[in-house]
């Protein structure tokens, strides 16, 4: 057993052990402030690096977060998959293009795997008020009354046109509050008014906010019925139907059914041939998020994520490499200054292991500071981000940022700057103390 005494004695040891620690700590801690003081200039700059680099990691991680989750109306992006492109070939004659109206009645509304099938086409085309003394610019999308069960749009006011509204081919429309305030000035009881399109008049049935940044399928300015255009509608081609302009959406009923849906897409496709002098292959099958990754969409395999990494990957290196440049000659500069500092050390007995752990502790001091500044730098700038390039002018819409920035984001984030700071001083730091003391002092 222990006496008393012993016990006593291995807690003073304990004791005494941490206080030697934290006696440690705070020499080192001032010594970086008086540093800091001394070198205000210099280190202020390197803060501003750290905290710059920081700040932007975070900011980065933002946008990704913003294509990649889901954000009003495309609530459902997670369980989203968009078909864009099928390949159509008959001896010599090959084209690849986006479905027509056949392809999506023979194709694509008999699945039996997802939950719901929609379809949008989109062009550019010019609306007007009736009165006419307003031509604007627009981007109109051709949706059936799945499209609007698939995302989830805020309505200002009115309703969404539904399947009936497609199939008796009624001339209505939904538009932005944006769109609205164009038109006629202002978005207030918009709905029942009436705009032009090619001269055909369109009776407003609803208003909507408009679709968030990053949001692809749901970004337009007026949705009408796609059965009211006859481009949609046109089945006098090559193709006989099968294809045209059309991308379907497919709202699976859970992510794991992805592969279900891709497999009965292909044997319906192979089913469809049959009756065709064609053949008829299925090309990119994609998630929401993998139009970033191939905004053509020609592939002929749903798209890898990867490509999507290695893109803002590249951006996040250029983002560090900026401030990397800048901190290995301001550390650099710090340090050079400090020379005779080292050598007096050395003269004491100080190894070169020592001057170069002192030199890198204080910078990861330095560091530290940087990194939660940061962090604050990075936390004030996202609502701004949020307001003024997420959601429009005309929007009431609002999203969490912790249902955008991740923990793990934030700690990638600092882990990031850390690393580029060692680098960053660790070769200055072994240069300098290498020097030979009489040329230091």
């Amino acid at each position: 057993m222990i006496s008393k005494i012993e016990k006593q004695s291995i807690l003073s040891s304990k004791t005494s052990k941490y206080n030697i620690i934290f006696q440690h700590m705070k020499h080192l801690f001032k010594q970086t402030f008086f540093q800091l003081k001394k070198n205000k200039v210099i280190f202020g700059l390197t803060i501003i690096g750290s905290a710059l680099s920081v700040a932007g990691i975070m900011l980065l991680e933002l946008m990704i977060q913003i294509y990649l989750n889901p954000t009003p109306p495309e609530v459902n992006k997670e369980r989203t998959l968009i078909a864009r492109a099928v390949q159509i070939r008959n001896g010599d004659f090959t084209t690849n293009s986006y479905y027509g109206i056949e392809g999506i009645r023979k194709i694509w509304r008999p699945l039996k795997t997802p939950e719901l099938v929609g379809l949008i086409a989109s062009e550019s085309k010019v609306f007007s008020s009736v009165s006419k003394t307003s031509y604007k610019p627009s981007t109109v999308a051709y949706v059936d009354g799945n499209y609007f069960k698939i995302l989830s749009f805020d309505f200002v006011e009115g309703r969404p046109f539904t399947e009936n509204d497609c199939i008796n081919k009624r001339p209505i429309a939904v538009i932005t509050n944006k769109m609205a305030i164009k038109l006629w000035g202002h978005a207030e009881n918009a709905v029942g008014k009436t705009i032009l399109n090619d001269q055909t008049p369109f009776k407003v049935i609803g208003i909507v906010e408009p679709a968030t940044m990053g949001n692809f399928v749901s970004s337009s300015d007026i949705w009408i019925p796609y059965t009211t255009s006859e481009i949609v509608m046109n089945t006098n081609d090559e193709t006989q139907g099968i294809g045209g302009g059309i991308s379907v959406l497919i709202l699976a009923k859970n992510k794991a059914d992805f592969p279900k849906i891709q497999n009965e897409i292909v044997t319906k496709c192979k089913e469809v041939e049959q009756s065709y002098p064609f053949t008829i292959t299925p090309r990119t099958i994609d998630t929401a998020a993998g139009m970033m990754y191939n905004p053509e969409g020609w592939a002929n395999h749903t798209t890898d994520p990867s490509a999507f990494y290695k893109k803002y990957g590249s951006l996040a290196l250029l983002f560090l490499l900026v401030p990397a440049v800048n901190l290995l000659g301001l550390i650099f500069a710090s340090f050079k200054k400090r020379e005779a500092e080292i050598s007096i050390r050395r003269a004491y007995g100080a190894s070169i292991g020592d001057i170069i752990s002192l030199l890198l502790r204080e910078n990861l001091i330095i560091t530290c500071i940087g990194g939660v500044i940061g962090l604050i730098l990075a936390w004030l700038l996202i609502p701004l981000i949020i307001d003024f390039l997420i959601f429009h002018p005309d929007s009431s819409a609002t999203i969490s940022i912790w249902s955008l920035i991740k923990i793990e984001a934030i700690a990638i984030a600092l882990i990031i700057s850390f690393l580029l700071n060692f680098l960053c001083s660790s070769i200055p730091a072994w240069r300098v103390s290498k020097t030979p003391i009489v040329n230091s002092l």
